[in-house]
């Protein structure tokens, strides 16, 4: 949860010095109950001796109280404030600041076990930056209007993840030369990561490079994808070392569409090898490289002759779905001419197949 309170803390739309510095404040709790007591106390009485309708804060006050209960771990009463704080944002106008506040809303009552109603918060959360995108696009602010595409994701991420048991994707653009990036900094980056986000590195799956300005493509579990991303939204330091230049997240799709898809390339190519051979595979394989990769191996492991080639084949199985995992952030050169080379890999065994058949 404090990724995601620092996260919002940072990016809170806060005009008056005054508030910035009770925010640095808020922010330097983390870890220190003794902070949060003494900061708790000094709140309290400046609400007591003080006119809130003249204070800078007062909009921002329930937030800051809402983490600092968080930090002394009294979550009733961060939850009372961070509804308090919903709509006091929402009294000021800032649907920016209000769907934060919302997020956290909905991440707190996911954290207690509250699913139908933290669903509920999240989703209007993500219509709300949604609409707040369509908004920033249209005044040509495309930095903010991916901020808000990555605010989506890391929801969704937090929406799905538990439920799918998948990792999300994390796609990093790295200011390197690719050349030298495969042969000599592909772990580094792995070790760099886990040192940074304080993972093993087992925990870090880098699943697909693209050359060029180097673009690559890896699984991380939901709380490394909100520190990186937090880290990178706040221009972390070390962000800048690892040489980060771009971030996009990826949520993991709903068990339910991944279990439909599974059955019909199941079910086909089971089906494919018993009916018709290899000219069929071959026809799927050009059509639906996944189900057709499915079918080829199977045809392979029925066949004494062909079992040999069942490990090759299978290697160039787990090649294509790591591609088509790259391509849930968009088709492009570099994944196309991967599936396309896979592909043509697979059809060549076919062939040989079918050399083999007619001898």
């Amino acid at each position: 949860m404090w990724e995601l309170l620092e996260l919002s803390l940072n990016k809170l739309d806060v005009k008056s010095e005054a508030t910035r510095a009770l925010r640095d404040r808020v922010l330097d709790i983390r870890e220190r109950p003794d902070l949060a007591d003494e900061l708790l106390t000094e709140l309290r009485s400046d609400k007591e001796s003080s006119n809130c309708a003249n204070c800078d804060s007062r909009h921002f006050c329930d937030f800051f109280l809402a983490c600092i209960y968080y930090e002394l771990v009294d979550l009733e009463k961060m939850q009372d404030h961070i509804k308090d704080a919903i709509k006091d944002f929402y009294r000021m106008g800032s649907k920016w600041n209000e769907t934060f506040a919302r997020w956290v809303y909905g991440q707190l009552l996911l954290d207690i076990g509250e699913s139908l109603a933290a669903r509920r918060e999240l989703e209007l959360a993500i219509e709300m930056f949604e609409k707040i995108a369509k908004k920033f696009r249209e005044e040509d602010r495309y930095e903010k209007r991916d901020e808000c595409f990555l605010f989506t994701e890391l929801i969704k991420v937090s929406l799905n993840s538990k439920k799918t048991k998948k990792r999300p994707l994390v796609r990093i653009k790295i200011n390197q030369d690719y050349e030298r990036f495969e042969t000599l900094d592909k772990e580094n980056l792995r070790s760099s990561l886990a040192h940074t986000l304080k993972i093993s590195s087992d925990q870090i799956e880098i699943i697909y490079v693209s050359p060029g300005s180097v673009n690559v493509t890896l699984k991380l579990s939901e709380e490394g994808a909100l520190l990186l991303s937090k880290m990178y939204l706040t221009k972390d330091r070390m962000i800048e070392a690892l040489g980060i230049e771009e971030l996009k997240i990826k949520a993991p799709e709903d068990n339910k569409k991944d279990e439909i898809a599974n059955t019909q390339i199941l079910s086909e190519s089971a089906l494919i090898p018993a009916q018709t051979g290899i000219d069929t595979i071959r026809d799927e394989i050009t059509n639906n490289p996944r189900s057709g990769a499915k079918a080829l191996s199977t045809f392979a492991s029925g066949k004494e002759e062909f079992r040999e080639l069942q490990d090759r084949i299978d290697v160039l199985r787990s090649s294509l779905a790591h591609v088509f995992e790259d391509a849930q952030f968009g088709w492009n050169e570099n994944n196309r001419h991967d599936r396309n080379k896979i592909v043509g890999q697979l059809l060549q065994i076919c062939s040989g197949i079918q050399n083999s058949e007619l001898q």
